[in-house]
């Protein structure tokens, strides 16, 4: 029997249940519009890059992904989780903490 740590089944469950939405929306012919039907929460894990380092906070990487996603009509806030100096050493330290039960989904960028 394979052992998990901590907060790894939230990753599954998150990633899990964006694939099978995805797959079942194409399946039955629906936009992505549609198949996201309620907001979902997703968590940004990253560097400075993912921080937006320098920039205002409205020409960061999650500002403009939260806008170009919501034109599309799919509700997702998105949490902001970059670290300006972040290694994977240090993201894969604050993931577990990073994946509360609010948090649908995670995008790893280090």
């Amino acid at each position: 029997m394979q052992k998990t740590r901590p907060g790894a089944l939230s990753l599954r469950y998150g990633a899990t249940k964006l694939i099978r939405n995805v797959v079942a929306g194409l399946f039955f012919g629906t936009s992505l519009g549609t198949l996201v039907s309620a907001e979902v929460t997703i968590a940004a894990l990253g560097d400075s890059l993912t921080q937006g380092y320098g920039l205002p906070q409205e020409d960061g990487f999650v500002s403009q992904l939260e806008a170009w996603i919501n034109e599309r009509n799919v509700q997702a806030t998105f949490i902001n989780a970059g670290v300006s100096g972040d290694t994977t050493q240090g993201g894969l330290a604050r993931i577990a903490w990073t994946l509360t039960p609010e948090v649908d989904g995670v995008i790893v960028n280090l």
